[in-house]
Formats: C-alpha cells, sequence, structure tokens
C-alpha cells in the first residue's frame, strides 16, 4: 500500500466505477446522494414477530422476568457470568441499547441546533 491506493479485505484494490450511475465515486466508494441497498430482507418477517410478542405480553409477564433477573443478580451463589448477562439486561431494559442512546442524543443535538 505504498503507492496510497486503498486495498479490499481481500486485499486488491477497489473496483473504480467513476461515473457510471451505481452511485459510487472513482475510487470505489459510496458517494454522497447514493440510495443504498435494498435494505434488510427479513425486516418485514422480525416487524410481523415482534407485533406477535407484544400482542401475547402482559404486564406480568414483565414483572416476572424482571424479578427473576433481579434474583439472578442477588444470589450470591450466582455465576459471574450470569451475574454480568443479568446485569447487562438491567442495563439494556433501563437505559436502553447503545443504539438508543445514540439516537437519543442526535434527537436532542437536533432540537438544540433548531
Amino acid at each position: 500500500m505504498s503507492d496510497g491506493q486503498q486495498k479490499t479485505g481481500n486485499g486488491s484494490a477497489p473496483s473504480p466505477n467513476g461515473a457510471n450511475g451505481d452511485g459510487r465515486d472513482d475510487r470505489g466508494r459510496f458517494a454522497a446522494g447514493n440510495a443504498g441497498g435494498p435494505g434488510n430482507p427479513h425486516a418485514g418477517a422480525v416487524a410481523k414477530l415482534r407485533s406477535a410478542l407484544f400482542a401475547a405480553l402482559k404486564p406480568t409477564h414483565v414483572r416476572k422476568a424482571v424479578k427473576m433477573v433481579l434474583a439472578i443478580l442477588d444470589d450470591p451463589k450466582a455465576k459471574a457470568a450470569d451475574k454480568l448477562a443479568a446485569a447487562k439486561l438491567v442495563h439494556e431494559w433501563g437505559l436502553g441499547t447503545q443504539a438508543d442512546l445514540k439516537e437519543r442524543i442526535e434527537r436532542v443535538e437536533q432540537m438544540v441546533l433548531k
């Protein structure tokens, strides 16, 4: 790579597509305004499954799940890996995932910038 040429994962240079209408620049990178790919082909199926889960889920189920997770955290005999997994669930349920947090921060930034 001493010639300044970027390499792909297999060690070859990216295909220079130029202005051939596929949304890439002359170095093979996605250019500004690229429409992107077709999206996640499983998104519709996942949405249906999530809808079914939410339709069946009751507040009592959530309380039972939370009690079970907290019992693992409080159990002095629980394995460290189980406690860590339980702690991660508490963190995600209470604060959201990293992606959720990033999205919230971006929304706040947008509101502040307006």
